[in-house]
């Protein structure tokens, strides 16, 4: 498995939640609680779609752990989505673009690739900057 650098202590992008810190301010108690219904629902998401013996069993893990990682999350964070903040994935080193969230693995619906360090070219027409954006953007493509 690729290891990513993490950048703990870097203040998020405007827009962006800092789920490190939401996620020390938990207890250790809640933070126990949301890791297990993360890792059962992973777990279960992996086993149902990886053509595992017993997928009922894969499924029911999925679908349960995820009903009680969206539980736990929105009774110990209750303003994680507030403002409609996408989370911040660079903790967990994965470049996003600073407009709409793509990354490498969760491209545009439309055919995207990068035209600068956090700006995708889907987004580079419509934001704003956009054309001081183009003129210094190096262009690249997604894996």
């Amino acid at each position: 498995m690729e290891s990513r650098p993490t950048i703990a202590g870097a203040a998020p992008p405007a827009g962006r939640l800092d789920v490190d810190a939401a996620w020390r301010r938990l207890s250790a108690e809640q933070q126990a609680a949301i890791g297990v219904a993360a890792i059962t629902a992973m777990l279960g998401d992996r086993g149902r779609s990886g053509g595992m013996l017993l997928p009922t069993g894969y499924e029911a893990a999925a679908v349960e752990g995820e009903a009680l990682l969206a539980a736990a999350v929105a009774r110990v964070l209750p303003d994680a989505w507030a403002n409609h903040a996408l989370p911040d994935l660079a903790l967990l080193g994965i470049r996003t673009c600073r407009q709409c969230g793509c990354t490498d693995a969760c491209g545009c619906p439309e055919p995207c690739c990068w035209v600068g360090a956090e700006l995708c070219s889907g987004c580079l027409e419509t934001g704003p900057g956009a054309v001081a954006s183009a003129g210094s953007a190096s262009v690249g493509s997604r894996p």
